[in-house]
């Protein structure tokens, strides 16, 4: 239509002419025939649309939208340490990156797309639980026997913190009390390739014992 040419599906052609009309000084002129084939249009906006993180353990659906095909999506695993099925992604660690592409396949009209995504693996959230009951003001002299579990089933470490190695020692999982003050027993687990790093702490205020009147 006038100047402006309506292109058909890809991989038509179509062939155009361009005439001057005649005028008072010249002749009508007419240019040669062009050929134009229609090529198949880029799409745009195809983008990964689920979330960028989830923790081992779990799957992540993969989802995208956008692309202008009808052209259907598949998957693919770029680099990390994750596992893909169809448009599944799991791990069997925590602490990585993966990365995966989705390509949105072409049709008559249009290229085919892809679009990538960083995905963030995190690790299952470790807890430790103190499971002996701290004494209620012990005396200077006693002891106290600390016992600390993992909902990991991974074995802590139990120390007296560093504050506090004038007021207390332990040997074996048994505290000692051996001045008055704060005793603060620290337990750590350092984590696993599934399990994140975890801390707790029990603190205990120590008083001294009693004085025995003299007889």
């Amino acid at each position: 239509v006038g100047t402006s040419l309506t292109p058909g599906n890809a991989g038509s052609s179509c062939v155009i002419k361009a005439t001057k009309e005649t005028d008072t000084n010249y002749n009508e002129r007419s240019s040669s025939n062009t050929t134009i084939t229609v090529g198949k249009a880029n799409q745009t906006g195809l983008t990964v649309t689920n979330s960028n993180s989830f923790t081992t353990g779990s799957t992540l659906a993969l989802t995208a939208a956008g692309g202008q095909s009808g052209g259907s999506l598949s998957w693919a695993l770029q680099s990390g340490a994750c596992s893909l099925s169809g448009a599944s992604l799991s791990a069997s660690r925590g602490g990585i990156q993966c990365v995966v592409e989705v390509t949105r396949a072409g049709d008559n009209n249009y290229l085919s797309d892809s679009a990538t995504e960083t995905i963030t693996v995190s690790k299952i959230v470790q807890n430790l639980i103190f499971r002996s009951s701290s004494p209620s003001s012990p005396v200077v002299g006693s002891t106290y026997t600390v016992s600390v579990d993992s909902d990991a089933f991974l074995a802590p470490t139990i120390a007296i913190a560093n504050n506090s190695v004038s007021v207390c020692s332990i040997t074996a999982g048994v505290v000692t009390f051996n001045t008055v003050g704060t005793c603060l027993i620290s337990a750590s687990q350092s984590g696993s390739d599934t399990y994140s790093a975890a801390a707790a702490s029990q603190s205990i205020s120590v008083i001294a014992a009693p004085v025995t009147p003299a007889t």
